[in-house]
């Protein structure tokens, strides 16, 4: 698995690879039903063997629809006090994540956890790039 600093390969890298065009590549990607099978099996393995994974803030662009709520909620500690937690998902994951854990770094919380999904989504790793990011300015 890549590291998240490592850049992820883009739809333009499985069009170079497979010399189909990126319309060709994203209707593979998404199943259509004018894409023949092998073309979709040719696909689906650059894929893999580059480690492509969709680009959540590209598609949400595409279609206006990011699928993603906001959470801000307080944690209770074991010891009875309350520190706050700030978990904020949005489309500038990364961005999020880096802002997020600044302002709990600024209000004296050491003990930080992201706490995220499996890092297959590209969002996934942007969250864990701007999580890292803060900590680095420490």
């Amino acid at each position: 698995m890549q590291s998240p600093v490592e850049r992820r390969p883009a739809i333009k890298t499985l069009a170079e690879m497979t010399g189909f065009s990126i319309a060709t590549i994203s209707k593979a990607l998404h199943d259509s039903p004018v894409v023949t099978a092998a073309t979709k099996a040719r696909v689906r393995k650059a894929a893999e063997q580059v480690g492509y994974m969709a680009n959540q803030r590209g598609m949400s662009l595409r279609t206006g629809l990011t699928y993603q709520i906001a959470v801000l909620m307080p944690v209770t500690q074991a010891a009875g006090s309350v520190a706050q937690a700030y978990a904020h998902v949005d489309i500038d994951s990364d961005w999020a994540a880096e802002a997020a854990t600044v302002r709990l770094i600024a209000g004296g919380h050491r003990r930080i956890a992201l706490i995220n999904p499996e890092p297959k989504f590209a969002y996934a790793l942007d969250r864990i790039d701007g999580f890292s990011r803060a900590f680095a300015g420490v």
